[in-house]
């Protein structure tokens, strides 16, 4: 189950975006994402996606990632921003935004 958290500010030494969702709501997203498990009998994991690293901090994060359940499929070098990013860490970054981009889109069950 993949789970798309956009937080928009903050990463403010890579680029300035409004604020869009708070950290502490990732929890939200996470908790709906193991409901949606638990309700169709899945035993899936949940791929987390976001525009910053700080939603690693989150309590229910480390633990559904402890159980093995909750995968952060980026890399600091992968956590960029297409239109607002600079063209360096851009380029650094482009190969893994895609490949997450290509993974919520089409790599899906169900």
């Amino acid at each position: 189950i993949g789970i798309h958290f956009r937080a928009g500010d903050q990463m403010p030494d890579r680029w300035v975006d409004p604020p869009r969702h708070a950290v502490s709501e990732v929890a939200r997203f996470v908790e709906c994402a193991l409901e949606m498990d638990r309700a169709l009998g899945w035993d899936a994991t949940l791929l987390l996606f976001a525009d910053t690293d700080r939603v690693l901090e989150d309590p229910l994060v480390q633990e559904v990632a402890g159980q093995g359940k909750l995968l952060w499929a980026s890399s600091e070098d992968g956590i960029v921003h297409l239109d607002r990013s600079p063209a360096p860490l851009l380029l650094r970054g482009l190969l893994t935004s895609w490949s997450e981009w290509w993974t919520l889109a089409f790599d899906v069950d169900g």
